[in-house]
């Protein structure tokens, strides 16, 4: 797989914002909202972690964008520790 592709798709998980239907000034039925985003899944091999690792590691990114970068690569980081210890 590019590594650009799993990189998009990777972030659109991260960080992607979803507005299906807006209605102003009614409010939302907390039993319909969507789960949080830290219970979303995302199964990669080691190989995988380890594409997506060094692409982050040979990329530049602005000020703006680096603690979400940093927080990213030390999850990924701790999923591919994880992994190769098994």
């Amino acid at each position: 797989m590019d590594l650009l592709i799993v990189i998009k798709q990777l972030f659109k998980k991260v960080m992607s914002f979803k507005a299906g239907n807006i209605q102003i000034g009614k409010k939302e039925d907390p039993q319909k909202t969507e789960a949080p985003l830290s219970s979303t899944k995302l199964d990669l091999s080691t190989e995988e972690l380890e594409i997506i690792l060094r692409g982050l590691k040979k990329s530049t990114f602005t000020g703006e964008q680096l603690e979400t970068v940093y927080k990213l690569v030390l999850k990924l980081q701790n999923k591919y520790l994880s992994l190769t210890k098994k």
